[in-house]
């Protein structure tokens, strides 16, 4: 699997490609040790999923994809 993400006027776009079929749980952490769920997607047949989050202006945001097995 592979995930990157940029940010845009205001939104940040997190793009995570990865095996159809497979479920992808989204976590952001402000902190790096403690990590909370944002969204979990179920990847469709063309390998790709996108997920836009409003920018956090006051803090900085860390977001991991892990696999949910």
């Amino acid at each position: 699997s592979h995930t990157s993400g940029q940010a845009h006027s205001g939104a940040f776009k997190l793009s995570i490609q990865a095996d159809p079929g497979s479920v992808q749980v989204i976590e952001s952490s402000t902190n790096l040790t403690v990590w909370t769920p944002v969204h979990t997607n179920t990847i469709d047949a063309d390998g790709l999923f996108e997920l836009w989050f409003p920018a956090a202006h006051r803090l900085r945001e860390f977001f991991q994809v892990r696999e949910l097995k």
